[in-house]
């Protein structure tokens, strides 16, 4: 786990609720093993060695949501991410259904933002919010170069009201897993 990120798992454990925003993948949260191997194996640079530990590091850090109570985790994504191949046709189909079958779950909520939505405040990166009884306490933001952690009052209200911007342009929950499954069966 590189530097930068150390902090920002034992704010993720004690969130009781973490929104997201991405703009071009699937949310590490979320994402399957292959998903996850094939996201870091484009990275330049990364041994086989590496992008295993990477890997790993990713799928343990979803084990907060074997917890008897799991953070409620919603996940607005961009409708890119239907389209776009990442790996093989068989890994993005795979990571597709792993997000319809998380939608099953109470503690998930999936929103996509449409192309017609033509909203750009989802285009400066994705961001993940943590917050404990309703209150945002931090944000993780990300960068082609590395990611911070956020966690000044004046920051976090600038992404919370850039969130409530995407969130009120995307897809109700419903309507995006229906999208969803219309890709997985397109590509069936």
């Amino acid at each position: 786990m590189p530097d930068w990120f150390r902090q920002w798992p034992p704010i993720e454990r004690k969130a009781d609720q973490l929104i997201t925003w991405a703009p071009l993948i699937v949310p590490g949260l979320v994402q399957t093993e292959e998903y996850a191997r094939a996201i870091f194996e484009g990275e330049p640079h990364k041994s086989p060695q590496q992008v295993e530990e990477l890997v790993n590091a990713r799928i343990e850090r979803q084990a907060i949501f074997d917890r008897p109570t799991p953070p409620q985790f919603l996940a607005v994504m961009d409708e890119g991410i239907l389209y776009r191949p990442v790996g093989d046709d068989s890994v993005t189909r795979h990571q597709l259904e792993h997000l319809i079958n998380l939608a099953e779950n109470k503690w998930f909520t999936v929103q996509l933002l449409p192309y017609a939505a033509r909203c750009t405040a989802v285009l400066v990166g994705s961001a993940l919010l943590a917050q404990e009884n309703g209150v945002p306490i931090a944000a993780y933001v990300e960068s082609a170069v590395h990611g911070r952690v956020v966690d000044s009052p004046g920051d976090i209200k600038r992404l919370v009201d850039r969130l409530e911007l995407i969130r009120s342009a995307a897809l109700p929950a419903y309507l995006s897993v229906q999208r969803i499954k219309e890709r997985v069966a397109a590509w069936s």
